[in-house]
């Protein structure tokens, strides 16, 4: 009889359907808040900055840290559970690409739909010093 391979088993399979799943969660997490702080924080980052580039640096960096956090909490919160989870680059960014997309697309359907989530316009004149 032979004997079946280990990329074979089932909970292999799970595994990297889980590492995916915990990627997507990460890049749904993440896009949210950074859209959200986007949409609320872009105004006070402007005036204490003044530079755009430090705008989105900052709006990135605290969308991350939160996201980052929020997703290690769920984490270790299934590991009790003996759930294995494969952590690999590539399932990690497809993960957050197609959470991104998922976002995105939310976003786009909601504001032609309902006009809503109008986005805020900041003069240029707001960056000059």
């Amino acid at each position: 009889m032979t004997k079946i391979p280990s990329w074979l088993t089932v909970d292999f399979f799970f595994s990297i359907v889980f590492g995916l799943l915990f990627g997507f969660f990460f890049g749904l997490i993440d896009s949210t808040l950074f859209m959200m702080s986007q949409l609320n924080l872009s105004e006070y980052f402007t005036h204490q900055f003044r530079e755009p580039i430090v705008v989105n640096l900052m709006e990135g960096s605290i969308s991350a840290c939160i996201s980052l956090a929020i997703s290690y909490w769920i984490e270790m919160q299934t590991v009790g559970y003996g759930v294995n989870i494969m952590k690999h680059p590539l399932l990690d960014c497809l993960g957050i690409l197609l959470g991104a997309l998922m976002v995105s697309s939310l976003f786009l359907f909601f504001k032609h739909r309902y006009s809503m989530f109008v986005s805020p316009v900041v003069p240029l004149a707001a960056f000059e010093t």
